[in-house]
């Protein structure tokens, strides 16, 4: 049986948001509505073009709703600024490109989002230590990204996600670049964490598979939620 959260805070909550580009010819996002359950595992699901990435800024004030609203804990961020905090100390990200600076090492690369937050450089680093052996890399903390593999960038990556103890890790498409046994590592790595420290994982994936590991599913095409789906699986309001 999974390990639930305690509470189920809407850690994140969309109303009737749409996003229109090109002075609204395109309609990227329609009328979208949906929440996410604090400590639940859910997959945003869609193939290429249907909007994933689109929401998924909408999501995390990394872009702003045409018409709707977003709520971050029931608060609505009306400020950039807002959102930046929130990112910082809520938000972790894993990107499909994996996005290391090349020319820092991987407990370097870990302590990326460490820095203004009082933490000291020891502090820093030990915790960035911590967080690199949890991934499986205690013997790669001062390799640099060229002498890594795919999979242990990305799991650097992972690490890199947890620095600041997020509230919620968003993973935009992390086994995109990836083959079949390291795609597993990565996804088994993320549920893990998801498990043992009950934090809320959004995956965002195009990949059946990888979607079917979720609790809830939130299937998207044409920028719009999918009709028919069972409402406790894709949590549409």
């Amino acid at each position: 049986m999974r390990k639930k959260a305690i509470t189920f805070v809407h850690i994140l909550r969309l109303e009737n948001v749409s996003r229109a580009f090109e002075q609204g010819r395109i309609n990227a996002i329609n009328q979208v509505s949906l929440f996410v359950e604090q400590g639940s595992f859910i997959a945003l699901l869609g193939s290429s073009g249907s909007g994933k990435s689109t929401l998924l800024n909408l999501m995390t004030g990394l872009d702003s709703p045409t018409r709707g609203q977003v709520f971050y804990r029931d608060v609505e961020p009306v400020r950039q600024s807002q959102w930046c905090r929130i990112r910082k100390h809520h938000i972790g990200f894993v990107f499909q490109s994996f996005n290391l600076i090349p020319t820092l090492t991987a407990v370097e690369n870990v302590q990326i989002p460490m820095f203004g937050t009082g933490l000291s450089a020891v502090k820093r680093r030990q915790r960035a230590q911590t967080l690199l052996d949890l991934v499986g890399l205690s013997q790669r903390f001062d390799h640099m990204p060229s002498k890594l593999s795919g999979g242990e960038l990305q799991r650097v990556a992972v690490a890199r996600s947890l620095a600041n103890e997020p509230d919620i890790i968003v993973a935009d498409e992390p086994t995109g670049n990836l083959d079949s046994g390291n795609s597993k590592q990565v996804i088994d790595l993320l549920e893990s964490i998801h498990k043992d420290k009950g934090t809320t994982l959004l995956l965002v994936t195009h990949d059946m598979e990888i979607a079917s590991r979720a609790e809830h599913l939130i299937r998207l095409a044409d920028g719009s939620l999918v009709t028919g789906s069972q409402p406790e699986a894709a949590h549409a309001l």
